[in-house]
């Protein structure tokens, strides 16, 4: 083992990852499990062994985390600052801490907890961990909590752990915006708003694009999305959805619908990072998988208004826009149906 490690990153097959993490947090150091496809239980038991040897387990499938400034896994290079985050979503940590740099802040630590860390059946224990693990470290002064919808008892939890914090949260509970916070808590919409809320003032381009309107061809309806995150596809689901708009997804949020047969139909969003499209290959991020003949057909018909295609963002300024309008927001898109591609700027 390097001398001074106090962390191993798992990166191996689903099948094999829990038992190199079992070892690892045997040797009394914390884990990143890079590797996807791993059991619910194993999840579940490796959390409470973390949390009974007071060590800080991320993942399984976390893809994403800053630790006092040292990008890992799929992870941009960002400046060091007062802003923390905690994440059960790798694209979403990774877009809200680039919102941020590209503001001119920087971040203390991002922890990721893996996707379904907030679930009803794992409760939470890594998110909590994060928080208090932020809560106790003098350079994070404020805390970004992002998450798709948490179940209820979970987000009880974590509501009333922030409740006992002088510092202050963002919470950016994708699609849930009913919800009773702490006194030190603000609720986001969206990621760009997460980012905004974090560095303490107003989205000014929240509402870009809103009332504009784009002349299409006659017959061209339809939204056509390919993501490498199942994060940033939820959120255009959801910008959708707010404007009355139905769509299908391989990766649909509370209340949407599936993929029919894994056609492509109307407006149709599709996850490329999900783990059918990972299982025994490497992630969409760094190999895009060739999309089914049928997908290509769909998306150049006729039908077909606009295909947005979404990768990670960089903290680097945007060509698209200016700095000051960050380049995230699916509201913006959406509702211009306008074709853009975010690249992802690898840690040298």
């Amino acid at each position: 083992m390097l001398e001074g490690a106090n962390l191993a990153l798992i990166s191996v097959p689903g099948e094999f990852a829990a038992e190199e993490a079992r070892k690892a947090l045997r040797r009394n150091l914390h884990v990143m499990i890079f590797s996807d496809n791993v059991a619910l239980a194993e999840e579940k038991a490796l959390k409470l062994e973390a949390r009974e040897r007071g060590l800080l387990l991320m993942g399984p499938d976390c893809g994403t985390a800053i630790i006092a400034g040292a990008p890992l896994g799929f992870a941009n290079a960002v400046p060091c600052g007062r802003i923390g985050i905690v994440a059960a979503s790798g694209t979403g940590l990774q877009e809200v801490a680039c919102l941020i740099a590209r503001a001119g802040a920087g971040i203390s630590h991002a922890i990721g907890v893996g996707g379904r860390d907030l679930s009803a059946k794992i409760g939470g224990l890594a998110t909590l961990a994060a928080i208090d693990a932020l809560d106790d470290d003098p350079a994070t002064e404020a805390i970004v909590i992002i998450s798709k919808p948490p179940g209820a008892e979970a987000a009880a939890r974590v509501l009333a752990r922030i409740g006992r914090s002088a510092k202050p949260f963002v919470i950016c509970f994708l699609g849930l915006d009913a919800m009773t916070l702490p006194g030190n808590a603000r609720v986001a919409a969206n990621l760009r708003d997460a980012a905004a809320l974090a560095l303490g003032r107003k989205d000014e381009g929240a509402d870009a694009g809103a009332g504009e309107t784009v002349t299409l061809a006659p017959g061209r309806r339809w939204i056509r999305g390919l993501y490498t995150g199942g994060t940033l596809c939820a959120e255009a689901q959801i910008v959708l959805r707010q404007g009355g708009e139905r769509s299908v997804s391989n990766v649909p949020i509370d209340g949407g619908e599936p993929l029919p047969g894994g056609a492509v139909t109307g407006h149709s969003l599709i996850d490329l990072g999900a783990d059918e499209y990972t299982l025994g290959r490497p992630h969409a991020i760094i190999d895009s998988p060739i999309p089914r003949p049928r997908w290509c057909c769909s998306m150049s018909c006729s039908a077909t208004a606009r295909i947005a295609i979404r990768r990670r963002s960089s903290p680097r300024p945007s060509p698209l826009r200016p700095q000051t309008a960050p380049s995230s927001s699916h509201r913006y898109a959406a509702r211009r149906a306008t074709r853009k591609t975010m690249t992802c700027r690898s840690p040298s």
